[in-house]
């Protein structure tokens, strides 16, 4: 199992952040667990930040690899580590099972999902639903699969086309139909003007 930090890297962030990490791994009897922070690549995107880390997680399971904190030379000093492997360097795991990613909310709120490999995910699939089932949804699933290494080997071999629909949708004087009462678009659903005289009072008087 590793952990996706938050990994601002901000004093505050990463005292605080350090201390509930290594307090997890030394109540748990773990004593050099992998930390990566996916922030020291791709900054912190806000509210996509989780996004990010998931990214990151699916793509080691994928890959058996952790990614190295490849911003920084050393651990600052106020950073509890008795008990983490902050990688600093590129690490292979062969066996990554798990992972959680963890995210520090504004105000010191603090909050970590799990995130399972493929394979742990099989295992636990099977041990519920038997090995009947799960072998009738990998022969289901070889299409989607397929699919996928033809896509994969599209985005490698050619290079993205830029999408420019010019004019698309966009509606001329002759699509709209306009009357005291009402408007309709492109031949759409007549739509009458709120006519609500309990509106009267917001209304200018010109008397």
């Amino acid at each position: 199992m590793k952990a996706h930090a938050h990994g601002t890297g901000t004093p505050q962030n990463r005292v605080t952040e350090s201390i509930i990490l290594n307090r997890v791994a030394q109540a748990f009897g773990i004593e050099a667990w992998p930390v990566v922070g996916i922030k020291s690549y791709v900054g912190h995107s806000l509210g996509s930040a989780g996004g990010d880390q998931l990214a990151a997680t699916l793509g080691s399971f994928a890959q058996s690899t952790l990614p190295g904190i490849r911003t920084i030379d050393h651990i600052a000093d106020d950073v509890h580590r008795d008990n983490l492997n902050i990688c600093l360097q590129h690490q292979q795991h062969d066996d990554l099972q798990a992972s959680l990613i963890n995210s520090k909310g504004f105000g010191g709120n603090n909050a970590t999902a799990v995130a399972l490999s493929a394979s742990i995910t099989e295992a636990m699939l099977r041990q519920r639903h038997g090995g009947k089932a799960m072998t009738a949804w990998q022969q289901a699933r070889e299409t989607t699969l397929a699919s996928k290494a033809r896509f994969a080997d599209h985005c490698i071999s050619e290079p993205p086309k830029p999408v420019y629909r010019f004019n698309e949708g966009v509606l001329g004087d002759e699509h709209v139909v306009l009357s005291g009462k009402s408007v309709s678009l492109n031949g759409g659903t007549e739509m009458p003007f709120d006519d609500d005289t309990t509106l009267n009072e917001f209304q200018l008087n010109r008397d």
